[in-house]
């Protein structure tokens, strides 16, 4: 009888255990490329100035805290979303780059900037691992943006505050 009742709370256990797992995986966002290993150019917070090609053309001001990661890769590279959600705002800016922001569940949002190409259409629903678009390239070139020094992506989270938080800590762990 001890015996059976021990089996069969491991096996609770067990299960419980894999639920949390499976729960944790739903709650942590997709990195938004497939190429590994991922390099960041750039990190969330990072206290580096900000070197831009022409200094006059910028408008907003230097030194501001940066609010997401760059990731550094090369242009044309398809783009996944991280977590399922609604678009809510997709397309190309007039300065030549374009982006998408998605909306989860939790209220949580996060922005692909950078995009010289764009999926999907305000609206839409979207599911983790779907393309969402494509990267820009070299600067000068349509969908990098006027003021980027090199093909990337710039990979924005908001909290449902609309306060920017670090992406890396929600980032699923591989399992290697």
């Amino acid at each position: 009888m001890t015996t059976k009742l021990f089996l069969v709370v491991g096996a609770l256990q067990a299960l419980i255990l894999s639920e949390a797992r499976a729960s944790e995986r739903s709650r942590c966002l997709e990195l938004p490329v497939e190429t590994r290993p991922v390099w960041v150019s750039q990190l969330f917070h990072d206290p580096r100035p900000v070197i831009v090609p022409d200094p006059a053309r910028v408008s907003w001001p230097i030194g501001l805290a940066h609010d997401g990661l760059d990731i550094k890769l090369p242009g044309g590279t398809a783009l996944y979303a991280l977590a399922g959600g609604v678009v809510i705002a997709a397309g190309l800016d007039q300065d030549g780059s374009g982006g998408v922001t998605v909306q989860t569940a939790s209220g949580r949002r996060y922005l692909l900037g950078h995009l010289y190409a764009v999926s999907v259409k305000r609206g839409d629903r979207v599911h983790r691992g779907q393309i969402l678009g494509y990267s820009g390239g070299e600067p000068g070139v349509y969908g990098s943006g006027p003021y980027t020094t090199g093909p990337h992506l710039h990979l924005t989270v908001l909290d449902p505050f609309g306060e920017a938080v670090d992406p890396l800590p929600l980032f699923c762990r591989d399992k290697h």
